[in-house]
């Protein structure tokens, strides 16, 4: 885990995105790329008029972007972390995809419903699913990542909750408890062959099961975070289709919604 790319810009919740990434780098001794991202709004038509409104919306962006970078860089230049910034002009979901190939790990925030129509409309889930990349997801009331405090796993056997503890090995190796947690019947690997995985990187993890209704599941997992005062919590995002978690409402969205820690997701 070199690489950490992180959404930046004057968006909701960049303070919790910006500490939490810098907490991650210094752990790791990682490279922390900037993704800022300038989006216009979307014109009705296309015309004269409305060309030369994108054209002063563009300059009034781009202006803003430019003092809030200075602003961000003389900080930076502060922490002692080695770091580039990258400009793009663009959807940030897309931008992040088109930039995400070599980042081991996306930094952005939980609360996805939260921008109004002047800030950047960023569906973590669409970052989740169309990067492919692990993705700390942080609650944007959070100020610093706890990065040797205990860490939650939330275990169910499938893909993407084995994706999401390979991609957590280097941050679990750094924490000072993990905690296996499985609701109910797993449908791939034990939780007993996932904690022995851990052990072999040298991690000796606890297991706690129990046995909830799907409904049920993220306020377990959440409880024994709050039980165990953790600081990061694992999980595998979207183990069934897209659609179904949002109907049915699912673990992951519950998670996205309700915890108080940042979230290491994969899909």
């Amino acid at each position: 885990m070199k690489n950490i790319l992180l959404l930046i810009g004057p968006m909701t919740g960049e303070e919790a995105r910006l500490q939490a990434a810098l907490d991650v780098v210094r752990a790791v001794s990682a490279h922390l790329t900037c993704l800022d991202p300038i989006e216009l709004p979307a014109l009705v038509s296309v015309s004269y008029e409305t060309a030369g409104a994108a054209a002063v919306v563009l300059e009034t962006a781009q202006s803003h972007e430019a003092a809030h970078r200075q602003t961000i860089e003389a900080r930076l230049a502060q922490e002692g972390v080695s770091w580039d910034w990258i400009d793009e002009m663009g959807n940030a979901s897309y931008i992040i995809h088109a930039r995400d190939a070599l980042a081991d790990l996306i930094v952005v925030n939980t609360q996805f419903g939260e921008f109004d129509w002047s800030e950047l409309p960023l569906p973590v889930t669409d970052v989740i699913l169309r990067s492919g990349r692990p993705v700390l997801a942080v609650p944007s009331q959070v100020r610093g990542f706890d990065v040797g405090g205990h860490a939650v796993v939330a275990w169910n056997g499938s893909r993407p909750a084995a994706n999401a503890l390979r991609a957590a090995v280097p941050l679990l190796k750094l924490a000072s408890a993990v905690t296996l947690v499985q609701s109910g019947e797993t449908s791939g690997p034990s939780v007993e062959e996932a904690a022995s995985y851990l052990s072999r990187y040298d991690i000796q993890a606890e297991v706690e099961r129990a046995r909830y209704a799907e409904a049920q599941v993220a306020d377990f997992i959440l409880t024994v975070c709050q039980n165990r005062k953790a600081g990061l919590l694992v999980a595998g995002a979207y183990g069934h289709s897209r659609l179904i978690e949002t109907l049915l409402g699912g673990v992951t969205k519950a998670l996205l919604a309700k915890s108080p820690v940042p979230l290491l997701l994969a899909h």
